[in-house]
């Protein structure tokens, strides 16, 4: 059991709540422009692919689509084509994850990495599987130690909420920490609000505020979000040097940050 899980610590609803996002975005299939996140099995692979265009998070699919252009544009139009095309990934989704998963666990078991971050995301959301936690993390460790970035973001978040494994704070830390540091805007993020709450560091606003930026540089809006909410605490000298830390991770590739 990690030791900061019991400790009092100040409360930051808004922060909290940034974790919260970070980790839902997850769940409900907005890392989408990652090529190895299978959300929905089988057929609705392609339907997910046009949200996540019309929602303007991955580039067009290589499918014909109605009026793109005008569609995204006209919020309410882009709403309803989404919530029609998530109708048609639901239905046709459960059919295809059976076969998905006889095609993902021979490749796994022979130690691809992008099959091993698959079934994890498989068990992990009780897509073609029961939901199992604990084989989740069997398979994020597997894809983590081989160096996968998303597997070893999700691992994070399994330490951080205990899910599989034994809640522990620094092991999250870790494994955001491999992750952010290959670039990972996701892990950064987390890592960020890591640091704002002081759960496996201490707490520190201007390591949130760097990461939250590195996030946000890298398409994280909740990094934005967390940088933002972090600086209203911090001084305008605090600010200039977390932005200048941010410049110099960047430099370093995000080694040693």
């Amino acid at each position: 059991m990690g030791l900061h899980h019991h400790r009092k610590r100040p409360c930051f609803p808004s922060i909290q709540g940034l974790f919260v996002g970070l980790s839902e975005s997850q769940e409900k299939g907005k890392d989408l422009h990652t090529p190895q996140f299978i959300r929905i099995c089988g057929e609705s692979d392609k339907w997910y692919g046009i949200v996540g265009f019309y929602e303007g998070i991955v580039a067009p699919p290589p499918h014909n689509l109605p009026n793109p252009t005008t569609i995204r544009q006209n919020t309410p139009m882009r709403h309803l084509t989404v919530s029609i095309l998530v109708t048609l990934a639901v239905l046709l989704g459960s059919a295809g994850c059976e076969n998905t998963l006889r095609k993902l666990e021979p490749l796994a078991k022979q130690g691809d990495a992008t099959a091993q971050y698959n079934l994890g995301t498989m068990y992990q959301y009780g897509q073609g599987v029961p939901r199992n936690h604990q084989t989740a993390v069997k398979w994020y460790t597997l894809a983590a130690e081989q160096g996968g970035t998303y597997a070893q973001s999700n691992l994070g978040s399994m330490y951080q909420f205990g899910q599989g494994v034994a809640q522990n704070d620094k092991t999250a830390i870790k494994w955001y920490t491999l992750a952010a540091e290959q670039g990972n805007a996701i892990a950064q993020g987390k890592l960020g609000v890591m640091y704002a709450l002081g759960d496996g560091v201490i707490r520190d606003n201007v390591y949130a505020h760097m990461w939250g930026n590195l996030g946000a540089s890298n398409g994280n809006k909740n990094g934005a979000k967390l940088r933002d909410s972090v600086a209203k605490r911090m001084t305008p000298a605090d600010v200039s040097k977390a932005q200048r830390l941010a410049s110099r991770c960047v430099k370093k590739n995000y080694k040693g940050c």
